[in-house]
């Protein structure tokens, strides 16, 4: 998996439930972890407080001047 700290939660459950973002957030930061690959309009300040809890960095990077 590439974010550790998810890894973690994930190896203890078969569901991993995240309550403190909305579904388009995770959705987005779900499919950046297996495409790395990110819209402009989905660079959310939100997104990235979700890469900053799951030690997500490089997420920090393809989002560098997107967020408004």
């Amino acid at each position: 998996m590439r974010s550790e700290k998810l890894a973690k939660m994930s190896s203890k459950k078969e569901v991993v439930k995240i309550l403190w973002y909305s579904e388009k957030t995770v959705e987005t930061f779900l499919k950046f972890l297996y495409t790395d690959l990110i819209d402009d309009e989905d660079a959310t300040t939100n997104l990235l407080r979700m890469a900053y809890r799951f030690d997500v960095g490089r997420l920090f990077n393809a989002t560098s001047g997107k967020s408004g």
